[in-house]
Formats: structure tokens, sequence, C-alpha cells
């Protein structure tokens, strides 16, 4: 009989049954798991740049996408070619019309896209030798952005990328989430509507430390770290028209950051053309 503390993830009833029946009290072990994941090795950091290289043949794989296709048409696509690549676990989704505009995932549906949709494509989820990417990107079908469209991908690249500036050694999530605006902006009464889609999280194995957050990180702000890894995404739009979406992938450096995600970000991409 023992009277140790033994850390325990997942286990089911019988598993916990017989292991207090041998005297072992059983704690939590993730708080021990999210303090050993936040920062990552070397050898973590290269699996994740892999990771990032497979989403790009998803990405690479879209840019065939034309009107007249259904979301999961693009979605099989983008699987297929990820697969390809090497993913061991391949996730993400094509969104168009009104659904991107909402805060959550819903993708890869029977709907058919229609000359001039926005489209909102990721490879959230992706795996490679169990690490993960979570990376955001906006296209359109059939034509170019207009006026409108272009200014919301701006202030939406504008805030990824004031967030982005602000991550550094030394720095908080206080700090890095200035940028980001109220919920109400967009005529929520709270900012937990928002968690999904203006947030940065750390990323690895799984989703991690640390958060910036309008709803966390200026009460309860982290300390940034060297070789943690952080996901940073932010949208812009209207309801009943769409939006746009943007999310980049960044390493805290001895010195500084490096964006980790290359797939171009700087517009909206066209996809399809009908017309010049």
């Amino acid at each position: 009989m023992t009277t140790e503390n033994l850390g325990v993830d997942a286990i089911d009833e019988r598993g916990r049954e017989a292991l207090l029946a041998q005297g072992l009290r059983l704690v939590d072990a993730k708080p021990a798991l999210m303090e050993a994941r936040k920062c990552k090795t070397p050898d973590e950091i290269a699996c994740i740049e892999t990771a990032v290289s497979i989403a790009n043949a998803g990405y690479a794989s879209f840019l065939s996408f034309k009107p007249g296709m259904r979301e999961r048409d693009g979605g099989a696509a983008m699987y297929a070619a990820m697969m390809r690549a090497g993913a061991e676990v391949v996730s993400g989704g094509v969104r168009s019309k009104l659904n991107t505009y909402d805060v959550y995932h819903f993708g890869n549906t029977d709907q058919i896209v229609d000359p001039g949709d926005l489209v909102q494509v990721n490879t959230c989820g992706t795996i490679y030798a169990g690490y993960k990417v979570c990376i955001y990107r906006s296209f359109i079908v059939g034509r170019r952005p207009n006026a409108k469209e272009r200014d919301w991908y701006k202030r939406c690249y504008d805030r990824v990328y004031g967030v982005i500036e602000r991550i550094r050694p030394g720095s908080t999530t206080a700090e890095a989430a200035k940028p980001m605006v109220p919920a109400k902006n967009w005529g929520y009464s709270a900012e937990q509507p928002l968690v999904v889609a203006e947030v940065g999280h750390g990323i690895g194995m799984t989703y991690e430390e640390p958060v910036i957050s309008r709803l966390w990180s200026f009460d309860y702000p982290q300390a940034l770290e060297p070789r943690m890894i952080v996901a940073v995404e932010c949208r812009e739009g209207e309801w009943g028209y769409g939006g746009v979406r943007l999310e980049e992938m960044v390493l805290v450096t001895e010195n500084g950051h490096r964006v980790l995600s290359n797939w171009p970000a700087d517009e909206i991409v066209p996809v399809g053309l009908v017309c010049g």
C-alpha cells in the first residue's frame, strides 16, 4: 500500500477505482503538463514548422477552387493534399457566404459557392508528429475584392500584426492584447463570444498557454517567454454580408519574434476568376 500522489490526465472509472484501492492519491496532471508544454524545444519547433509546410499544401490546393463547387469539395481537396504532404491528422475547413462572419467554425458543408462569395479557409488542427497548426486565410471566389472587403481585411491584418509586434520576451499578454478591440464594436454585450475569433493562444500538442485576450489578459497577465508559440487571430465584416479572417503562428525568440506561418497574407486572395 502506498500513499503517493499520482498525476492523471485521462482515465476511466475502473482504472481510477483500481488506483484508489492501492492507496494512491489521484491529482490532476494538467497543470504540470501545461507548464511543460509552454516553451518548446528545438525539435518541437522543427515539427511545428513541418506542420506549417504541410498546411501550405492544403492552401495551394485551394487555388484550384472554382465557382459552382461545394465547400466540401474544397475541403476534400485540402485534406487529400495535406495527407499526401505527410500529415498524420488533417483538419480544417472551407466556409463561405454569411458563415464567414460567424465567430464559430461551421464549414465543409454541401453549400455551393457562387461567384463573388467570400471564403475563409483554415487548417486548424492539422497534425505532424503530434504537433498542431492553427492558421486562417481569406479568399474570394470568381472576382476581386471590393473596397469594403479590402478595408475589412486591412483592419483585420493591422490588428493581428499589431498584436504580433508586441510579442517579445519580457513583455506580457496584457501588452499584446492592447490592439484588440472591444466586443461591443460588433454589438456583443460581453467579451466571451469573441474568445474564438479575437485571441492569441499557445499552440503545440494542443491548445496551450499563453492566452492573449481582452477577456483575461488585462486582469491576469502572463509573461511571454522564448520558445513559446502563439497563434494570433482576428476577424472583420458585418452581419448579413460576411467577413474576413486571418491567423498567424508566431514563435517568441530570444530577441523578439518570428512568424512561422508563411502562406501569403497581405490581401484577400481571388480564386476561380470568371473575369479579369
